[in-house]
């Protein structure tokens, strides 16, 4: 049987879909094919452009463009062209007919989704052997050290879809992080809109805050995992970059609306969030 997944989105999104495909791929004991045609057509739709990093922070991850498989996956009109023994799998799976890959003999299995309600994800992803690529890191206390994630941009678009966390939300959650810690420590900040945070959160005298800007969202994600004591937004950016490192966190605070649809809220957060994170 041939696995392959078909990567989209911006790094968070990817490494849900890695590790729903190696859980798929060692299951059915078949090698997974990473292929990133979709960054090549990005461009022909209304969306915010993304690159494939994951082999920017990721030893030992190979990857190909199938032009082909691409077209026939996106335009389902032509998804005959692929046979009958063709299998796609998208975000409405049920994990539990997954008996169905190993009993029958597809030829051809194709991951075409984001994967990101895996009720086994906080499993599998400490299942998954990643080893991180060494950059130099900025000279930072990461063990007493805050750091805090604001994910705006392309979100404010899709208000019906992901909860607007509001100024209210950071401010609260650097108080109680605070309140957790002995003293004051630096904050420092990563987001894909700083100018939001300076107008929105409101900015304590006495603290110290660091913003982080760099062109590289690979380099951001290094450098949050890192961080001992972190504030995530409701983005897979931080949430991944948590999970990964999630042995070595002392604290983490997390926004207990994710996604505006209640249900949809909940069930994310089931299968996402730790139990022993702080809700604001």
């Amino acid at each position: 049987m041939k696995l392959i997944i078909f990567f989209r989105g911006g790094l968070g999104n990817q490494i849900y879909q890695y590790v729903h495909g190696k859980y798929i791929s060692e299951t059915c004991d078949t090698p997974l094919i990473c292929d990133t045609s979709f960054y090549t057509f990005q461009s022909l739709a209304n969306i915010t452009k993304r690159k494939f990093e994951l082999f920017s922070i990721f030893y030992g991850i190979k990857y190909v463009n199938n032009y082909f498989l691409f077209f026939v996956v996106k335009f389902k009109f032509l998804n005959f062209l692929l046979g009958r023994e063709t299998l796609i799998i998208d975000d409405n799976f049920n994990y539990n007919n997954l008996f169905l890959l190993t009993t029958h003999k597809f030829k051809l299995v194709i991951l075409n989704g984001y994967f990101q309600n895996n009720p086994f994800f906080l499993t599998l992803v400490n299942k998954c052997y990643f080893r991180f690529k060494n950059y130099p890191l900025q000279d930072v206390n990461f063990r007493d050290s805050i750091c805090l994630h604001v994910r705006k941009g392309d979100y404010l678009n899709n208000l019906d879809i992901y909860y607007n966390l509001s100024g209210n939300y950071f401010s609260d959650s650097i108080e109680l992080a605070f309140n957790s810690m002995e003293g004051i420590v630096p904050i420092y900040i990563i987001s894909d809109d700083i100018n939001w945070f300076k107008n929105n959160v409101n900015i304590n005298p006495n603290y110290e805050y660091v913003f982080i800007e760099n062109d590289k969202s690979y380099l951001d994600f290094i450098f949050f995992k890192n961080f001992n004591n972190v504030i995530i937004s409701n983005s897979t950016f931080s949430l991944t970059a948590t999970i990964l490192s999630l042995n070595d966190k002392n604290l983490v605070i997390a926004p207990k609306f994710w996604l505006v649809d209640t249900d949809e809220n909940l069930k994310f957060m089931a299968n996402n969030y730790s139990k022993n994170w702080l809700l604001v």
